[in-house]
């Protein structure tokens, strides 16, 4: 971060926000966590293909995400699956990726 002093010159402030090397946009590193799994809801068939790329590109391995919305019966029981999924793995992260129509 730069602050402009009163005499007009440039002072560098290293930020708490910023990365170690100084590159704020560099997120190369950063790998989902192995205990997290994904749930996502959709009524079109293509959006859930695209979904599931999405999951496979982030690093979710197919053991680790469900994609429902294939009719009614899985999108009226999708949120009762994914409460208690959440419920029985407290120590988990869940990414919920819903299509709101």
């Amino acid at each position: 971060r730069e602050e402009v002093l009163n005499t007009g010159s440039i002072k560098k402030v290293k930020s708490e926000k910023e990365s170690p090397s100084g590159d704020e946009s560099n997120h190369s590193h950063f790998r989902v966590p192995d205990n997290t799994y994904g749930f996502a809801l959709d009524d079109s068939k293509f959006q859930r293909k695209q979904l599931a790329k999405f999951f496979d590109l982030i690093g979710l391995p197919l053991n680790r995400f469900s994609i429902a919305g294939n009719g009614q019966d899985e999108i009226m029981g999708f949120e009762d699956y994914v409460v208690n999924f959440v419920e029985q793995r407290k120590n988990n992260f869940v990414l919920l990726i819903v299509d709101e129509n």
